[in-house]
């Protein structure tokens, strides 16, 4: 080489190999510093996920307990068993009452009905007197 390119072309060339060398503890050091980085990024993102998932979470569960107030609320409003048992025979017992009682009312004839028949039988009775008096008369 010494031939070809002379000293100075062989010092240059010496140089350029020495810039790109380093030492073993920078090469590690750089590999950590990458590492730290990797983990850092790696455990911000698991911050982020877990902080996304509780506030999921926290969501589902305040939905859950609306719907156990509304089911409360619900059940508050229906009656129990002895309730309604107490009153089922009371109230099939006034059941049957009307029952009963709608069945007569619709077996009985209605005042007005008796008062219209009264009227076209004295009527009748009225046309059969006129009707046998004018055949005596003429008799």
């Amino acid at each position: 080489m010494e031939r070809l390119f002379g000293d100075d072309m062989k010092k240059k060339v010496n140089d350029m190999n020495d810039k790109d060398k380093i030492s073993i503890k920078e090469y590690f050091d750089s590999k950590i510093v990458e590492l730290k980085n990797y983990m850092d990024t790696r455990f911000n993102a698991i911050d982020d996920s877990t902080k996304l998932a509780a506030s999921n979470w926290n969501a589902r569960l305040e939905s859950m307990n609306h719907f156990r107030e509304s089911m409360k609320d619900q059940t508050r409003q229906y009656i129990t068993r002895v309730e309604y048992n107490g009153n089922a025979d009371k109230i099939s017992s006034d059941i049957r009452f009307l029952r009963e009682c709608i069945a007569k009312n619709e077996g009985k004839a209605s005042q007005q009905s008796v008062n219209v028949t009264m009227f076209f039988a004295i009527v009748g009775i009225v046309i059969g007197f006129l009707g046998l008096l004018l055949s005596v008369l003429r008799g």
